[in-house]
């Protein structure tokens, strides 16, 4: 799941970027978490709780088909600038990536 901001009233503050690659390709980029403080709802929490947290970030020219939203000339969607949602989420929800791993690795052993 993504997160589109580039509709958001504010513009998010680039602080850092480090490329996200996929099979030796450039699809992104690392933000630092601090940017989601821009999307509404999540402007009122403390800054403390995205210290030292990265999320994905969809870089341009990233595409998805068979979306009926915001369609290209080419029937495609263009995709930059959105947020990997999990990575989103584990931002607000976990203080590490050890607790995250804990609590995927205990619901994966209760299933």
């Amino acid at each position: 799941m993504l997160v589109d901001l580039s509709h958001s009233n504010t513009n998010p503050v680039v602080e850092r970027e480090i490329p996200w690659f996929i099979n030796g390709v450039v699809v992104g980029c690392y933000q630092l978490a601090s940017v989601l403080k821009n999307l509404p709802g999540l402007d009122k929490l403390d800054d403390a709780i995205f210290k030292g947290k990265s999320v994905r970030q969809l870089g341009l020219g990233q595409m998805e088909r068979h979306l009926s939203l915001a369609k290209t000339d080419n029937g495609d969607r263009d995709l930059s600038g959105f947020f990997v949602v999990p990575d989103a989420g584990a931002a607000v929800l976990f203080n590490s990536t050890r607790q995250k791993m804990d609590v995927i690795g205990a619901r994966t052993k209760n299933s």
